[in-house]
């Protein structure tokens, strides 16, 4: 999931190859497969994960609170706007999961108008770190004791 966050974002190739390798993030066959048997489950077993990803989102940052126009954290969890964003981003990354065994070329571009979209919402205070502080948020909602993907793979080899 963080390589997808990072590969919306329009990010110098030579820098990000400098941090990090590229194909860091590309999934193999099983773990593609695993994946998309996985998510079902995921939001089976935690239907609310998103948004409660984004309530933590929201405590974690006040730059955030303003962009949407929340004043206390008491109102967040009736705030329309953030109940969007949430089922919004919940639907994109179905969307994604669904499709990225068949065609990783149309993730890459799915996530690259994702980050393009944001760009009229940076007059209203949007900062390319909100997915940073998102992506820390949505990764508490797993214990530390979940095994990667890859991990997990190992197991059944």
């Amino acid at each position: 999931m963080g390589g997808l966050l990072c590969s919306r974002r329009s990010i110098d190739k030579d820098v990000l190859a400098d941090r990090v390798a590229v194909d860091i993030y590309k999934l193999c066959k099983k773990e593609k497969r695993l994946l998309q048997q996985e998510w079902p489950r995921l939001l089976a077993y935690n239907p609310n994960i998103f948004r409660n990803a984004w309530m933590k989102t929201v405590h974690r940052s006040s730059s955030i609170k303003r962009t949407l126009g929340i004043v206390t954290d008491e109102e967040a969890p009736r705030n329309r706007c953030l109940i969007r964003l949430s089922t919004v981003v919940e639907s994109f990354f179905s969307r994604i999961v669904a499709t990225v065994t068949y065609d990783q070329p149309a993730v890459e571009e799915a996530c690259k108008q994702l980050g393009a979209s944001h760009r009229q919402y940076k007059s209203r205070g949007f900062q390319a770190i909100f997915w940073d502080i998102f992506m820390a948020s949505f990764s508490s909602n797993f214990s530390p004791r979940l095994l990667t993907v890859g991990d997990f793979i190992k197991l059944l080899e």
